[in-house]
């Protein structure tokens, strides 16, 4: 077993990608696009079909309510979503794209795609498979820990 903590390595590769496509996309798409939206811009784009809520984007990317609300609320004066009423509940917005993130989206993916290829190089399959599992058995465990009432001065209540 090693020495060096999970959580502090995988805060550490979380840090360095999230470096990496900050600065990437700013080079490329300057004020338009910052940070991670354009994996968002992604994610809605290939869920067009349902109606997507505030709530299912807080659920896809482990981000807080106020997180999100934030980043929706920057992406929609930026004029890459709207929001409108929910038919069925006014007081849901569901959340779409606007045609200019819709342009966006080809050459975001592109990006994607590359950095992913970037992430996994040296990989085999067999490798990421064990990966995908590992990181999945890990978030469960931390949103279990996360359900449990959990003091960190070492007293479990």
């Amino acid at each position: 077993m090693s020495d060096k903590p999970m959580g502090a390595e995988l805060r550490s590769l979380h840090n360095m990608i999230k470096r990496f496509v900050y600065n990437t996309i700013n080079e490329k798409y300057g004020d338009k696009l910052q940070g991670t939206n354009g994996f968002i811009i992604s994610w809605l784009a290939e869920h067009q079909q349902d109606e997507v809520y505030q709530k299912d984007v807080e659920k896809a990317f482990a981000i807080t309510r106020s997180t999100a609300s934030k980043m929706i609320s920057l992406m929609e004066e930026r004029g890459l979503v709207i929001r409108q009423e929910a038919e069925h509940d006014a007081r849901l917005k569901r959340i779409s794209l606007t045609p200019e993130a819709l342009k966006l989206f080809q050459a975001i993916t592109d990006d994607i795609n590359h950095i992913e290829k970037s992430l996994i190089q040296g990989l085999s399959h067999q490798d990421q498979e064990h990966m995908l599992k590992y990181l999945g058995i890990m978030k469960s465990n931390v949103e279990r820990l996360s359900a449990e009432k959990f003091d960190f001065g070492g007293n479990d209540k």
